[in-house]
C-alpha cells in the first residue's frame, strides 16, 4: 500500500468513528487537501477508492449518480438494508407498518414514502440524511427495484418513481392457473441454468430475478375478472410483445426459462429466443462471478470454475419436464430427436435450439472476386491510403479474423501478449468479437499513425487475404423493395427501437460500432449496467437516436443491423412500425 495513502485513510478512519457515516466526493477531496506533501492526485484517489473497497474498509460504486458520495461505515449498508428486508417477527408494529409488510409479502411493492416512514424510526432516522442517495444504493445493488415502466425515457430518473418492487420480500406463492393453461408444449420451449451447487444462494436468485424484471415489463394477467400481477414467490411472468411471454422459475438448482408463444412454438422468432438467451446468461454469469468466489473449493476449481452451472434445454415429458445438457443435444435437423434416459420418449429438437439460433452469414469474397483491394479501383488517394481506420473497419475486420489471427496481427502492431490476456479476462463472458475489436483499436489508438497500408502489410506479412480489407470497404445494399427511399430516410421512432432491443442479444458492442456511437459512451455503458445486457441496448439505440449527424435513419440502422448478422427478423419488425 503507497505510503501518500495513510494520512487519507487515518482521516476517514477518525471520521466513521465520530459517527460519519457517509461523505461526499468534495469533502474527500478537502480532507486529502490537507495532507500537504501527500496530497493524493485525482487519479490516485480513484485508485485509493477502489483498492479500499475491494478491502471493504469503505464502499464507493463507480457508476452515474453514485460516484458522488462514499461510504466510510460499510456496517451502515447493513442498517440500511434490514429497514426494508426482515423477517416479520423483526417488523416493527403499529396500523401503516403491517400495511406496508402486507403489500411487501403479497406484492413486493412498497411506495418510496413507506419507504421513507420506515427510516423515520429512531433506529434508522439516520438515513435520511442521505435518502435519495440510499435509494440509488439500492437500486444497484437489486434490492430494490424501479418498474420498467417508469424509467423507458431514457432521460428519467429515479426522482420521478413513486413506488418500488422487493422480490425477496415475496412470500405469497403463485395462485393462478397461468401455466396450467399457457405452459405446454405445443407453444412453449424451455432453458435451464442448473447450479452445480444443491441449492441457488437465495441472493443470486433475487438478483436474477431483478435483472430479468427490469428488462421487460411484468405481465398482468386476468383470472375470473381479477387481474394479477405475475409475480410471485415462486414464479415471475414479464410480457415481451403481444405474442410473447417469459416465465421465471427456481426449483432446487435450477433457474427455468420457459419462452411461451401466444399459439404455436414454431412462430417463435429464433432472433427473440437467441437474444433472451444471451441477455439472461450474461446476467446470470456476471452475478454469479461474486458468488464462485465464496466457494470454499475455489483453489481447487477447474478452469470452468467462473461458471457454476450447465444450460440446458427442458422438455415436456409424459407429466414431468426432463433436461438435458444442451451440449448434448443433437444437431438439429427437421427430423432429429433426443431420447429421453428416464422415460424413454422420443422427442423432436426442432425448436429447441433456437435458444442458440446463428446469426445470419455476411456476404463473403470468394477466390473469382473482382473487388480486389486495389486503390486505383477504389479511387482512394494517397491521403487517404494514409489514413488511420475508423472504428467500424476494425470492428468489421476483427469481426473476419478468428481469435488467433487477431492476437497475432495485434501483436505485430505493437500489442503486448500480456495486453491480450488482461483483455481476455475483461471480455471473458462478452461477444467473440468485442476482444478482437478492443485488441485491434487499442493498437490504432497507442500508435496513433496505423494506416490502411500498414494494416494490408501486416495482414499480408501473416498470410491472411487482403480480401479482407475489401470487406471492410464494401457497402452494403439493403433488399427493402417494399420500402419507399422517404421511409427509408425516416428517424425510427422509439416504440421501434425498444422492440428491436429484443433480438440484439450480446451484439450490443458491435451494433453500436456500426451505428457511430461514441466507443467511450459504449464503455460507459456497459460499466454501468454491465448485469443488463438489455438495458445496454436500449440506451445505446436511444443515444443513436438523437445523433444530429450523421442523420440515424432506418436505412444506416438496416445496414448496421446487416452488417451484424441480424437483419433477418428485424426488418420485419422495422416494418410493423413504420
Amino acid at each position: 500500500m503507497p505510503t501518500k495513502w495513510i494520512p487519507l485513510e487515518l482521516l476517514l478512519a477518525q471520521k466513521s468513528e465520530d459517527g460519519i457515516n457517509i461523505i461526499s466526493r468534495a469533502e474527500l477531496m478537502i480532507l486529502n487537501s490537507k495532507n500537504d506533501s501527500m496530497v493524493l492526485s485525482e487519479k490516485q484517489i480513484e485508485t485509493f477508492l477502489k483498492v479500499q473497497h475491494s478491502l471493504g474498509k469503505l464502499l464507493y460504486f463507480d457508476v452515474e449518480n453514485l460516484r458522488d458520495f462514499i461510504i466510510i461505515s460499510p456496517a451502515y449498508l447493513v442498517d440500511v438494508l434490514k429497514s426494508i428486508v426482515t423477517e416479520k417477527q423483526f417488523w416493527p408494529t403499529g396500523e401503516r407498518f403491517s400495511n406496508i409488510l402486507k403489500n411487501l409479502q403479497d406484492s413486493g411493492m412498497i411506495e418510496l414514502n413507506d419507504i421513507h416512514y420506515l427510516w423515520e424510526q429512531d433506529t434508522f432516522n439516520h438515513i435520511l440524511l442521505h435518502k435519495d442517495y440510499m435509494i440509488q444504493i439500492l437500486v444497484h445493488l437489486d434490492v430494490i427495484i424501479a418498474p420498467r415502466t417508469s424509467l423507458q425515457d431514457d432521460h428519467s430518473s429515479l426522482q420521478d418513481v413513486s413506488f418500488f418492487l422487493v422480490p425477496c420480500m415475496i412470500t405469497k406463492p403463485n395462485d393462478t392457473m397461468f401455466l396450467k393453461r399457457f405452459w405446454q408444449s405445443k407453444n412453449s420451449i424451455i432453458l435451464a441454468y442448473t447450479f452445480h451447487e444443491e441449492v441457488i444462494p437465495p441472493a443470486l436468485s433475487y438478483r436474477f430475478l431483478s435483472s430479468f424484471i427490469t428488462s421487460w415489463d411484468i405481465k398482468n394477467y386476468k383470472e375470473r375478472g381479477i387481474e394479477k400481477r405475475m409475480l410471485f414467490s415462486d414464479l415471475a411472468v414479464v410480457n415481451i410483445d403481444n405474442y410473447h411471454d417469459v416465465a421465471v422459475q427456481v426449483k432446487t438448482n435450477r433457474l427455468i426459462v420457459s419462452l411461451i408463444h401466444a399459439k404455436t412454438k414454431e412462430d417463435i422468432i429464433p432472433t427473440l429466443a437467441s437474444s433472451l438467451q444471451e441477455c439472461l446468461t450474461a446476467a446470470i454469469v456476471r452475478i454469479s462471478e461474486f458468488y464462485s468466489t465464496l466457494s470454499e473449493d475455489i483453489n481447487s476449481a477447474d478452469d470452468n470454475s467462473d461458471i457454476p452451472f450447465n444450460i440446458e434445454f427442458g422438455v415436456f415429458c409424459n407429466s414431468d419436464i426432463c433436461f438435458v445438457n444442451h451440449k448434448e443435444m443433437p444437431l438439429s435437423t427437421d427430423d432429429s430427436v433426443w431420447v429421453c434416459k428416464k422415460h424413454k420418449q422420443r422427442h423432436a429438437t426442432k425448436g429447441l435450439t433456437t435458444w442458440f439460433s446463428e446469426k445470419e452469414p455476411i456476404d463473403e469474397c470468394t477466390s473469382s472476386c473482382k473487388c480486389t483491394y486495389e486503390y486505383d479501383c477504389r479511387r482512394l488517394g494517397r491521403l487517404e491510403r494514409e489514413q488511420c481506420p475508423l472504428p467500424q473497419h476494425i470492428r468489421r475486420l476483427a469481426s473476419l479474423l478468428s481469435p488467433d489471427e487477431c492476437r497475432e496481427t495485434s501483436i505485430l502492431l505493437g500489442f503486448q501478449l500480456q495486453e491480450w490476456k488482461d483483455l481476455e479476462y475483461q471480455f471473458l463472458h462478452q461477444h467473440s468479437n468485442d476482444i478482437k475489436f478492443m485488441a485491434l483499436w487499442s493498437c490504432i489508438v497507442k500508435s496513433g499513425n496505423i494506416s490502411f497500408d500498414i494494416l494490408r502489410d501486416v495482414l499480408e506479412n501473416k498470410g491472411i487475404s487482403s480480401h479482407l480489407l475489401c470487406q471492410v470497404f464494401r457497402d452494403v445494399t439493403i433488399d427493402a423493395l417494399d420500402m419507399a427511399e422517404e421511409t427509408l430516410n425516416k428517424i425510427p421512432s422509439v416504440d421501434t427501437l425498444l422492440d428491436l432491443s429484443n433480438h440484439i442479444g450480446n451484439s450490443t458492442m458491435q451494433l453500436a460500432i456500426e451505428l457511430e456511437v461514441d466507443l467511450s459512451y459504449i464503455q460507459q455503458i456497459q460499466h454501468d449496467h454491465k448485469n443488463k445486457l438489455l438495458e445496454q441496448t436500449r440506451k445505446i439505440l436511444m443515444k443513436w437516436r438523437q445523433n444530429k449527424f450523421p442523420k440515424p435513419t432506418i436505412l444506416r440502422l438496416l445496414k448496421a443491423l446487416y452488417r451484424v448478422g441480424k437483419f433477418g427478423p428485424t426488418y420485419q419488425i422495422i416494418k410493423n412500425h413504420l
